[in-house]
């Protein structure tokens, strides 16, 4: 693979993170706010942040052991 593939899909693994921060931070608009000044009109990392958003939530839904 070359280093764009490998760019990209850091990009999209940040987006992914950001959407975890979402949920697990205390201030949603600041996490949304920071992530639409880097990723904004960018469909693909879009899908990435609210993916990592779903991911959280159901991990945070988990029971502890």
């Amino acid at each position: 693979m070359n280093d764009s593939v490998f760019d990209r899909e850091a990009d999209l693994n940040y987006a992914f993170q950001f959407g975890q921060d979402y949920v697990r931070e205390g201030n949603a608009a600041r996490v949304e706010e920071e992530f639409m000044r880097i990723f904004s009109g960018d469909a693909e990392a879009l899908a990435e942040f609210e993916a990592g958003k779903d991911a959280q939530r159901k991990a945070s839904l988990r029971p502890k052991r």
